[in-house]
């Protein structure tokens, strides 16, 4: 494989790629659009698998956590993501079109919270891929989110804000300002307005607070992480299935941030399609998370039941993720949806297949963060990863200076915005102990009610493990308590001139 460019100076080859083409058999040419801007164009050959190339280009970023990233290409505006265990010139897009294709190299798997990556380039490349999809309109979020994530964005690219005319230049060419959210509300005017408001509030935020503060905002939309793809029911009514490191989820055609139901992984026994029909293994009703009944609109993608499930298993164009195939159990229920091409069903199927790997992968995975939040702040903000002011800038990426007196300055600015970001994740901590003090406390009345009831010792202990919290409660203390509030009411009621 082979990366050239228009402009040398702008793109770097890796020598194991320029001597990689002498032994070439088969080449083929394409582009590659990076996460932040550059374009490169490669030469593949036969023997090269789509990993080989992630790791190829994450070498160029010194990025080690390439488990997260994958490469795609944009087919009717959605994402086709090539299996990463598969040849490059195996996959369809290089079947089927002679031309040189363009592939764009971005996250595809989320993991929790990005406080969980132990590297500062990874994170950055988390906030570059976060901040094109939502540009593009991947993951959905209302006009005000949307505001206040652009105004961190263009402090992040342009430093403090000077004066309205320039801010509003900048929002022009930072492309934080889809034609979608114009077309909805007053004018572009207004959604400038609104964008400037909260990019004044981000005065002396360094470049590494704006990209965290961006990511706690964002990791909180309920469509971020997930894959959408557009299906039917038996019915012919359409529905959202959102695949994430969660599970499969169903969305109303009108509503991806409220799920219908949630399919998580360990509930899911098989995956598999044929043609046009992706069909889903999952156990009993019972067992499958429902969110409120009063949220599933009335015209909502009904599961059907497969029953010839058994003849789908021997035709040719069947696909499983499992090697051996036994018929389902009685507590196991069949679900299934229908796409408008088999392409778009295996592209589901190859999703399913790839997020669930993943779970599997990380989730008994704890965490080790290497950096604190500190560091990671200051390591964003003096990372070479550029942050352009033009998306496709023809003549280089510009980005904020960073001389020896910048550094100075906003170390000091750094410091600040830590403390002020602690003392809010603080108040948050205090918020969900306090919570979590109040239910257990609720709890331990119950126990001590059914203990009397049942006529058992007071003294025992209770132990509860809520997400690794253990919290012990004395029986007999609490006893004590309501002891002492009862005699109090039956004395009132003794005094009282109505007995």
């Amino acid at each position: 494989m082979s990366i050239s460019s228009s402009e040398e100076s702008e793109y770097y080859i890796s020598p194991s790629l320029l001597s990689s083409t002498m032994t070439m058999d088969t080449i083929r040419r394409c582009q590659m659009k990076l996460l932040d801007d550059r374009k490169l164009d490669l030469s593949v050959t036969n023997k090269q698998t789509v990993t080989d190339l992630i790791n190829e280009i994450s070498r160029q970023y010194h990025l080690s956590e390439t488990e997260y990233f994958g490469i795609y290409y944009e087919e009717n505006d959605e994402r086709m993501w090539l299996p990463s265990d598969k040849k490059m010139l195996d996959q369809e897009i290089f079947k089927r079109d002679s031309s040189p294709p363009v592939l764009y190299f971005a996250v595809r798997f989320v993991f929790k919270s990005f406080l969980w990556l132990q590297n500062a380039t990874t994170v950055m490349l988390f906030f570059l891929s976060t901040r094109y999809s939502i540009y593009r309109g991947m993951i959905d979020t209302n006009d005000n989110t949307l505001f206040q994530l652009a105004g961190l964005v263009v402090q992040a690219v342009a430093g403090d804000y000077t004066n309205d005319e320039a801010a509003a230049n900048i929002i022009k060419r930072v492309c934080v300002l889809p034609k979608r959210v114009v077309d909805r509300n007053i004018s572009r005017r207004y959604c400038e307005d609104q964008i400037i408001n909260h990019y004044k509030g981000c005065r002396d935020f360094a470049r590494g607070l704006c990209v965290v503060k961006y990511l706690m905002l964002a990791e909180n939309l309920p469509s971020y992480g997930s894959h959408y793809f557009l299906v039917r029911n038996k019915n012919n009514v359409y529905a959202y299935l959102g695949i994430s490191f969660v599970g499969i989820s169903v969305y109303n055609y009108h509503d991806r941030e409220t799920p219908i139901k949630i399919y998580y992984w360990r509930q899911l026994e098989n995956l598999y399609y044929r043609d046009r029909k992706f069909s889903l293994e999952v156990h009993d009703l019972e067992t499958t998370h429902f969110l409120s009944s009063s949220s599933i609109p009335t015209n909502a993608s009904t599961p059907e039941t497969d029953d010839k499930l058994i003849d789908a298993i021997h035709d040719p164009t069947t696909q499983m993720s499992a090697g051996r195939r036994v018929p389902p159990t009685p507590n196991i229920k069949v679900r299934a949806w229908f796409t408008n091409s088999p392409q778009y069903c295996k592209a589901i199927w190859s999703m399913a297949v790839a997020q669930h790997q993943f779970y599997l992968d990380k989730r008994n995975c704890r965490q080790n963060q290497s950096l604190q939040i500190n560091d990671l702040v200051r390591e964003l903000s003096n990372s070479s990863i550029t942050l352009t002011i033009d998306n496709a800038a023809s003549n280089g990426s510009l980005s904020r200076s960073n001389s020896a007196s910048t550094n100075v300055v906003q170390n000091e600015q750094i410091e600040a915005d830590v403390e002020q970001l602690m003392d809010l994740m603080k108040t948050r901590k205090q918020q969900l102990e306090s919570l979590l003090n109040d239910k257990t406390k609720d709890f331990g009345l119950i126990c001590v009610l059914e203990n009397q009831v049942t006529g058992e010792a007071s003294d025992e202990r209770v132990n509860i493990n809520d997400s690794g919290i253990q919290h012990e409660l004395k029986y007999h203390v609490i006893d004590e308590l309501l002891n002492e509030q009862l005699q109090e009411i039956l004395t009132n009621e003794n005094d009282s001139p109505w007995v």
